[in-house]
């Protein structure tokens, strides 16, 4: 969502003439580790916040797929093309910094954070991620989902907040104009997304207008004006856990809701903020003792006083965060909300260090690199009624594999402490695909599933997960007067058969997937998850309705039509 941020910064600038929008790359003498042709020296600012600068080389922080589908060089003219496309807005920033004289996160914080009042944000929070194939870094933010939450704010009221024009109005409405058709489209709603400059927008959805900033993980702020709502949603991106289907929690959130009765007297639920860490005060001398090197999870990272503070870099990305010492043995890592946990020498002085989701966690960290995995899963039940958070032992997990130790039996421990919650259940699911075919994984669901069965738990998501693995790890044919009984067209979705199997597609796409039956008429989609399709049938036509089954309970119908 950086992007989104930045727009708003270049529109102070622009405003008063720092910066030119038709300044080309050549003119600004803005170069990269490989040389630029004469045609693409010539794309313009006002290109790049479009994402159509023509220019396709290398960036940092892109994605897997960033990389995949960058076009050939020179294969388009600037101006001509978009293409959602890292290089451009990591050069944006570069152009920025290069204009105004001064940062990007420090002229957030007074030109935006200070006058919005945000109330986290702090210089500190970004950070420049530099990679070697480019001269140009990303620079993420960390913020808070109330600050982004003003941020959207600020957007809807075009720029203006308190009384004080803070983004000229004239460039709130210049960037989320609709510059350019994107591949993308809304997966709740099929609506076409736009592009403006670093926004994402859409000119009808489901009646309205609605633009976004959109980052990795499913991170979202998603302003509806003529409504006057502004939503974010965040994810956990330090332990990589996302949200898999936002446009539907979106879509279930805005509209969804509208459909439901409202209370007679509708009230707000308080924001509950975390307990205040209890810190212990160390000497300056103390202090400096930490300061120092250390290997933690294989990544090189370091320890430094900043003022009156500890603070550990280049652990999690190219990020700074404050330590908090709850002992001399113990510090409470802000943000990341880990602990670090270190060992002395004989002479009292810090030497190594490791991080841990809790104490328990680390507890259980030891008991592994000392018994070994398996010999240690007979005591995991022990831990059981400590373990207060999923993510404690889904990050022990992600720890063990950087130590080449096989991650399963902590993942199963996790499923069967956690049995509703569908990212433990997916991690579960991810490791075991990716070491197993798909028989033996299901007949490890089929395990954690008996044993919460036993302790009397059912329909949780850990059997969601069996139910959908073992209808692919033992497809079910079907005969020809079972699959009469389920293809057509169901408002835009086609369901077809291939031999003896089920398929559908969208739109008439290209794309299909098999459908996999779970039992009567419910079928599980392949390679999806959070997913399963359930048709409604009568004696006498088949399949009426084809009802679309989310994993959080929610669920779409669409009528087939006659």
């Amino acid at each position: 969502m950086r992007k989104s941020l930045l727009s708003a910064l270049y529109g102070t600038h622009v405003g008063s003439g720092q910066i030119n929008l038709n300044s080309t790359l050549g003119e600004l003498a803005i170069s990269d580790k490989i040389p630029f042709t004469s045609q693409e020296k010539t794309a313009k600012v006002g290109d790049m916040l479009r994402m159509r600068s023509g220019v396709y080389l290398p960036a940092a922080s892109e994605s897997q797929q960033m990389k995949e589908s960058r076009p050939k060089r020179g294969t388009y003219m600037p101006g001509s093309h978009w293409y959602y496309n890292n290089w451009d807005s990591n050069v944006l920033g570069t152009i920025f910094e290069q204009e105004t004289g001064t940062s990007i996160f420090e002229d957030f914080y007074h030109r935006i954070a200070k006058p919005l009042q945000m109330q986290d944000y702090r210089i500190l929070d970004g950070c420049y991620d530099y990679e070697e194939n480019s001269d140009h870094p990303a620079y993420p933010f960390k913020m808070s989902s109330r600050d982004l939450a003003r941020f959207g704010q600020l957007l809807l009221q075009s720029g203006s907040w308190n009384g004080e024009q803070i983004i000229p109005s004239n460039w709130v409405h210049e960037s989320l104009k609709s510059w350019s058709q994107t591949d993308e489209y809304n997966l709740a709603t099929g609506c076409a997304l736009s592009y403006g400059y670093l926004w994402y927008t859409c000119d009808d959805y489901r009646g309205t207008r609605m633009f976004m900033a959109a980052g990795h993980f499913g991170q979202r702020i998603c302003v509806f004006p003529e409504l006057d709502i502004v939503l974010v949603i965040q994810s956990d991106t330090y332990i990589r856990h996302g949200v898999l289907d936002v446009d539907f929690v979106i879509d279930d959130i805005v509209f969804g809701a509208r459909t439901i009765d409202s209370a007679a007297i509708p009230t707000f639920f308080p924001l509950e903020e975390p307990p205040e860490i209890q810190c212990l005060v160390l000497a300056e001398a103390e202090q400096r003792s930490y300061c120092k090197d250390y290997i933690i999870d294989n990544v090189k990272c370091n320890i430094k006083k900043l003022g009156d503070d500890l603070f550990l870099e280049g652990y999690h990305f190219c990020y700074t965060f404050r330590l908090l010492p709850i002992s001399k043995r113990v510090f409470y890592i802000e943000d990341l909300d880990q602990y670090l946990f270190f060992e002395f020498d004989k002479d009292d002085v810090p030497v190594r260090a490791d991080i841990n989701k809790s104490p328990t966690a680390n507890e259980l960290y030891s008991l592994i690199l000392n018994r070994g995995v398996k010999k240690a899963a007979h005591e995991f039940k022990a831990y059981q009624e400590l373990i207060k958070s999923p993510d404690e032992l889904c990050c022990l997990a992600d720890k063990l594999i950087t130590k080449g130790i096989d991650n399963i039996e902590v993942l199963k421990f996790n499923a069967m402490c956690f049995p509703g919650y569908y990212y433990v259940q997916s991690q579960l699911k991810d490791a075991l695909v990716s070491k197993f075919d798909a028989i033996t994984s299901a007949a490890v669901f089929e395990d954690v599933v008996k044993e919460l069965h036993r302790e009397g738990i059912r329909n949780s998501k850990a059997d969601w997960f069996y139910e959908i693995l073992d209808a692919q790890a033992n497809p079910k044919m079907l005969d020809e007067s079972q699959l009469v009984n389920f293809v057509g067209n169901f408002d835009g979705i086609q369901i077809g058969s291939k031999g003896s199997t089920l398929h559908y597609t969208v739109n008439n796409s290209s794309n299909t997937r098999r459908l996999y039956l779970i039992s009567n008429n419910e079928f599980a989609v392949e390679k999806q998850f959070h997913r399963r399709f359930r048709f409604e049938t009568d004696a006498s036509s088949g399949s009426r309705r084809l009802v679309v089954i989310y994993y959080r309970g929610t669920s779409e119908t669409f009528a087939k039509e006659q």
